[in-house]
């Protein structure tokens, strides 16, 4: 059975946007991030506002995977909406 002793894993470290201001964590404490929003959404069957929600995940997002599976999430959920 393969291992993976001695390896350890690294915290994620948000990217920051416009000057330093990270656009996904929420400023309030008790606030949700988009991430979280739009996943919640789809989980509650909200998929309209879910598909808006990774829209907007993904214009605010870097160039890159992250930025990809965001437009892969809107495009999948754009598919169950029109019944594809």
């Amino acid at each position: 059975m393969p291992t993976t002793t001695g390896v350890i894993a690294q915290p994620l470290v948000p990217i920051a946007l416009d000057g330093g201001q990270d656009l996904h964590t929420p400023k309030d404490a008790g606030a949700r991030t988009l991430e979280r929003q739009a996943a919640d959404a789809v989980a509650e069957g909200k998929f309209g506002t879910a598909i808006q929600l990774y829209d907007q995940l993904a214009a605010t997002t870097p160039a890159g995977p992250e930025q990809d599976a965001y437009r892969v999430a809107a495009s999948i959920l754009r598919v169950k909406v029109d019944g594809g």
